[in-house]
């Protein structure tokens, strides 16, 4: 149940700053529960969406089709990456990319040996469609590696240069073996309240991608897109910070602008699958040939 642990992970937080901390180890006496507990970052002021970055760190290898295995940094966009066990799918564009920016990764270790290096709001699978930023992993919590369940051993961190987020028309990926997403959590949290409904992010930034997808992936216009000084791609900077600024506005006005979005990007993300259905070139090419006809009828008749 990755949802009641979750919830259950402040509380859980307060005891092991308590009892983990090195100051209060006794004679060198660790509990189990501590390996590899990394105690939480204080809250710090601001409002950046995700605490500002959502990425891996460059020595994160993903499969590449027909080339195999290539470290993050040397990722392209156009390239075709596995994103599920037997399945692969281009990068259509970069949410962050970088080669200077030191960022702080939070290095996952799994009892397999397998280990991942990710920002702390970067969304991860725990289960087929369950997904957690990645502040909520603790050690004996299981992931997604290679399609199994995998336990973690340990959660650490460590600072490196370069960061890069990938995006793929599912919004999916396997990094290091790991099934990630493609996403992150706003604020810390995976779901956003929409009239009393939870909705995931994995759902909701899937969906509001789809403008960008569109612009992308099927009509090929974003191999020279533009990074600001973060490292966020132009079109993702405005996209979230237009969404932070829907969040700090009282409800009414929440929920009325983010119910419009969504019905703009909802008719977008229609559109985004017909175009690219496998039976949209053939519809296409039936109604004009039927048009086609009816005018040369009505030509040969007048």
């Amino acid at each position: 149940f990755p949802s009641v642990y979750t919830r259950l992970s402040g509380f859980e937080d307060w005891i092991k700053t308590r009892v983990c901390d090195a100051d209060n180890i006794i004679e060198d006496f660790e509990p189990a529960y501590c390996d590899g507990y990394v105690p939480p970052e204080p809250e710090t002021g601001g409002g950046e969406v995700g605490g500002g970055f959502f990425c891996f760190s460059g020595i994160d290898t993903v499969e590449v089709e027909n080339v195999g295995t290539v470290e993050m940094k040397s990722l392209n966009i156009g390239d075709s990456i596995l994103v599920a066990p037997n399945k692969y799918e281009p990068v259509y564009s970069f949410g962050h990319r970088s080669d200077v920016l030191e960022t702080e990764f939070l290095t996952v270790v799994a009892s397999n040996g397998a280990k991942l290096e990710i920002t702390k709001d970067h969304l991860v699978f725990v289960d087929k469609d369950v997904s957690v930023p990645a502040s909520d992993l603790k050690h004996g919590m299981q992931l997604l590696h290679s399609g199994e369940l995998a336990s973690i051993k340990s959660v650490k961190t460590v600072v490196r240069k370069g960061l890069y987020a990938p995006f793929t028309p599912s919004g999916k990926l396997v990094v290091n073996g790991f099934e990630v997403s493609s996403f992150v959590a706003i604020n810390g949290s995976a779901t956003v309240k929409l009239f009393g409904m939870e909705l995931h992010y994995q759902t909701v930034s899937s969906l509001f991608e789809s403008p960008r997808r569109l612009v992308c992936h099927v009509f090929g216009k974003c191999t020279e897109e533009t990074y600001n000084e973060d490292g966020m791609s132009t079109w993702h900077s405005v996209a979230l910070k237009s969404y932070q600024w829907l969040l700090d506005q009282n409800m009414v006005t929440f929920h009325v602008g983010f119910t419009f979005a969504f019905l703009v990007v909802g008719l977008v993300s229609a559109f985004e699958l017909f175009v690219t259905s496998t039976v949209a070139l053939p519809l296409i090419m039936c109604v004009s040939l039927i048009l086609a006809r009816k005018y040369t009828s009505a030509k040969k008749t007048n």
